[in-house]
């Protein structure tokens, strides 16, 4: 009897975590978490998120590239108008549109479109990650973190952050991956689940354990 395909979530506001310290940054921003009766299953979209946020780096760069240039100019020349100086502040406004809504809906839309919706589907996709459901000892979900604990004593974490205008659509995707990760600790054997929000624990599925 094959798996079965508990559901998935693609998302360019979940990425995976070298350590359990977000300041220490993503291995991969943009990625997917799939669930089976006996997998969970990894997938980077980070292709996808560095194109529709390239334009965006882009015109921040060259605002700062001009920015600075302007400045040595007038250091070097005594020059008391720049007149250029209005066209390069106006590449402000442009680069926090990209970088607030622009870039990030475009990135929502087509990470969306990649999303996995049933096992055929993962064959395709460029998994970076492959858990047994049966080595897995705990879950715990601490805003913006999701931590995995093995058996074996290993970590995983995963970053569940949100910003600019994808703010809502995180929120609700966050809401769904929460709840097939309960469902998929629920399953027999239980994993133990925890959710810890304001210093208080709640469990979502008790498992054994762990030694």
């Amino acid at each position: 009897m094959g798996e079965t395909f508990l559901g998935g979530v693609a998302s360019p506001y979940i990425g995976r975590l070298a350590n359990d310290a977000l300041r220490d940054g993503f291995t991969t921003r943009g990625y997917g978490l799939y669930f089976t009766d006996s997998h969970l299953i990894g997938v980077p979209y980070k292709k996808i998120t560095s194109r529709t946020f390239r334009p965006a780096y882009v015109i921040s760069l060259i605002w700062i590239v001009s920015l600075v240039s302007l400045v040595a100019y007038a250091v070097l020349t005594g020059a008391q108008q720049l007149y250029p100086l209005p066209a390069v502040m106006g590449l402000v406004p442009v680069a926090l549109a990209f970088l607030v809504y622009l870039s990030p809906r475009q990135a929502t839309n087509r990470t969306r479109r990649q999303e996995a919706t049933s096992i055929n589907d993962l064959v395709d996709q460029p998994q970076d990650l492959v858990l047994e459901r049966s080595n897995i000892s705990q879950v715990t979900y601490q805003f913006p973190m999701i931590s995995i604990l093995m058996k074996s004593g290993e970590w995983y974490y995963f970053g569940v952050g949100s910003w600019g205008s994808g703010y809502g659509h995180s929120r609700k995707r966050l809401t769904v991956l929460l709840s097939l990760f309960q469902r998929f600790c629920s399953q027999s054997p239980p994993i133990s689940m925890f959710d810890r929000r304001r210093n208080q624990v709640e469990i979502l599925s008790k498992g054994e354990i762990a030694s």
